[in-house]
């Protein structure tokens, strides 16, 4: 059994390696498994995958994947980790965090996220918010409360489409081109990597934001690409 198409291929949002039975009993938890009615209204959200998981798999069918090795991957050297994400493309990005956290690296890590609405679309966003290191302060209090579990995550930017109440969407390009001199100093100085994981209009867009603020434009960001220094996954 197959769908038509899933053309959705994305890295895995976490680096751990659970056996079947316990991948299968996170499915069962979070209520993909077994095959249940859809809900109505904006209830759970199912994707492309999970709505033909639990709506069209049938028991005894037969399912054709593919397996294929993530360009998704941390540097072996200490340098700065700009990872910019759109939606559920911020997945493989969870799964370097907590590579982060267990590991001894300190160059810059910064994460551009971007979704519609963050009341409504914000995926891991408790996780994701308490991997961020709290700004330096004179506060002891405040100085005591980075004692703890290691927050890998130098600095977070957000951009939501559609925030609601007046305000004005932004998209992660639009973050990239704000924080430009960051972004600038540390692909150009500290030889930075940049991870780029969603949709291929955001992620052309993300492209074209680099190729404006750096030295060289566009001629720059297809070297670094062929560097590998530029790491992209894109799709639809």
């Amino acid at each position: 059994a197959s769908p038509s198409k899933i053309p959705l291929c994305v890295s895995l949002s976490s680096h751990e390696l659970p056996d079947m039975a316990t991948a299968c009993q996170r499915l069962v938890d979070s209520g993909c498994l077994p095959a249940a009615q859809l809900p109505s209204g904006r209830g759970r959200f199912y994707g492309t995958c999970s709505r033909w998981l639990t709506s069209r798999l049938k028991a005894g069918a037969v399912v054709l994947a593919k397996q294929r090795p993530s360009p998704l991957h941390l540097p072996e050297k200490d340098i700065p980790v700009i990872m910019v994400g759109a939606g559920a493309g911020v997945a493989p990005f969870r799964g370097f965090w907590e590579e982060l956290k267990r590991g001894p690296q300190s160059a810059p890590a910064a994460l551009f996220f971007g979704c519609r609405n963050p009341e409504q679309d914000w995926l891991f966003k408790e996780e994701m918010s308490g991997a961020v290191k709290l700004a330096a302060t004179g506060c002891a209090a405040l100085n005591r409360m980075q004692v703890g579990p290691k927050r890998p995550l130098t600095c977070l930017f957000t951009a939501f489409s559609r925030p609601g109440e007046g305000k004005q969407g932004q998209y992660v390009q639009d973050q990239i081109r704000a924080q430009s001199q960051s972004v600038k100093h540390w692909i150009e100085k500290g030889s930075g990597m940049v991870y780029i994981c969603g949709s291929t209009a955001m992620g052309n867009s993300v492209l074209d934001a680099l190729a404006e603020l750096l030295e060289g434009g566009r001629d720059f960001v297809d070297t670094l690409k062929k560097e590998g220094r530029i790491v992209a996954e894109f799709w639809g």
